[in-house]
């Protein structure tokens, strides 16, 4: 017996055992309290796998979202890297809730912005200043609007006195005190802005970043943004290389279980093993049937689209998607009616109930025709020429293939 037969021979042993005890269906009460132990083995499976695969640097751990906007994107720029550094620092300061993790491994290009921004982060004189320099900056904001909107209102009642000659002349009047007013708020908070954005910069720490930003140089940016392609493509391999480490012993001890259990014919363990097994097994082909799609379809569909839009042919992908709808539709039809809902299972429900075989009405006891279509209800057996319902497997009366 090849390798295939075996798993096939296997798999189908574990199947006969999910649903049965010592031969006999399970239990209602007893199958409730094994799908509760699945539901709980399995939950409790992922949960560790997701604690076991954080360990492992993702392409965010490696190369952070600050360090591709710095490097990267270069969105870090004079007018606008104080405004985000206080956003970074701020936001650090607000979280109510701060977990110490162990600190992953990440980029070479990046560990100097990061160490930097930690430090500058946990500054306790530095961040009062980042504080007050952010909530100028929405003062600011806020009164350039209001000043805008007093700005229009003036210049529109300014022409409407003018076609009115002196009429209203004192609402102008008002509305021009108001946006003046308004003007010179305005320019203290410019003021009070620009001198929080020097203390921030004058500090050691903020005028060490921006030296290492100022410095960064274009083969640097493309040797990074090359590491980043290279740590996506790998990094759903190590992933699932790491998962796997966690599932396979799990599943092979779990196997090994149900196989002792199988030669000692010890059923209430064969039983709870089976159904383990089936249950470790699903963590497994979940994780490669993700991977797969991480590496292939995922990327084959990025760069279609990408040769699409090259071309102007994005409609085209409108057509490839519903191809594929149609597709997966005639396969999961075909699943459905072959495997689920076959003509071989509706017949043998139908027995069961004591319905005709082929149009599903209800029969009187120990009919021998449908009174509604007229078929024939039996058959003799090839055995012991006896009558046995029609399309039986088995003789109901000398139990002899049909």
């Amino acid at each position: 017996m090849n390798l295939f037969d075996l798993t096939k021979a296997k798999f189908l042993t574990i199947r006969a055992n999910l649903i049965r005890f010592e031969k006999r269906p399970l239990g209602r009460a007893a199958l409730a309290v094994i799908v509760f132990l699945d539901m709980f083995v399995l939950v409790s499976i992922f949960n560790g796998l997701d604690a076991h695969t954080r360990q492992l640097s993702a392409p965010d751990d490696f190369i952070p979202p600050f360090c591709r906007s710095v490097v990267l994107d270069g969105d870090w720029n004079l007018t606008n890297r104080t405004e985000k550094l206080a956003a970074v620092v701020n936001a650090y300061a607000n979280s109510p809730v701060r977990i110490d993790e162990e600190r992953k491994a990440v980029h070479l290009a990046c560990a100097p912005y990061r160490d930097l921004i930690e430090q500058i982060k946990t500054d306790s004189e530095l961040r009062p200043v980042f504080e007050g320099f952010a909530r100028t900056n929405r003062q600011l904001m806020d009164l350039q609007r209001r000043v805008g909107s007093a700005k229009g209102a003036y210049d529109t009642k300014l022409l409407e006195t003018m076609q009115k000659q002196d009429q209203g002349q004192a609402g102008v009047d008002q509305i021009r005190q108001d946006v003046q007013a308004k003007t010179d708020s305005l320019n203290a908070l410019t003021g009070e802005l620009k001198s929080l954005g020097l203390k921030i910069n004058e500090n050691r720490k903020v005028a060490l970043l921006w030296e290492k930003i100022d410095r960064l140089e274009q083969p640097a940016r493309d040797a990074l943004r090359q590491d980043l392609r290279s740590a996506n493509f790998w990094y759903p391999l190590k992933k699932l290389a790491m998962q796997l480490v966690f599932l396979l012993p799990l599943l092979g001890v779990l196997f090994a279980w149900n196989n002792v259990s199988l030669r000692k014919g010890h059923d209430v363990q064969i039983l709870v093993s089976s159904h383990l097994v089936v249950i470790a097994f699903i963590p497994i082909f979940a994780r490669i049937v993700s991977t797969v799609y991480d590496l292939v379809p995922k990327i084959l569909l990025k760069r279609l689209i990408e040769w699409l839009e090259a071309f102007n042919l994005v409609a085209v992908w409108y057509y490839l998607a519903i191809a594929l709808a149609v597709g997966v539709s005639l396969f999961v039809v075909y699943i459905f009616q072959k495997r689920l809902f076959s003509l071989e299972k509706m017949t043998e429900r139908r027995i069961e109930r004591g319905q005709c075989i082929e149009c599903g009405k209800s029969q009187r006891p120990g009919a021998c025709f449908c009174w509604h279509c007229g078929v024939s209800l039996v058959r003799q057996c090839a055995s012991c020429h006896r009558s046995t319902p029609a399309g039986s497997k088995h003789c109901v009366e000398c139990g002899r293939p049909q």
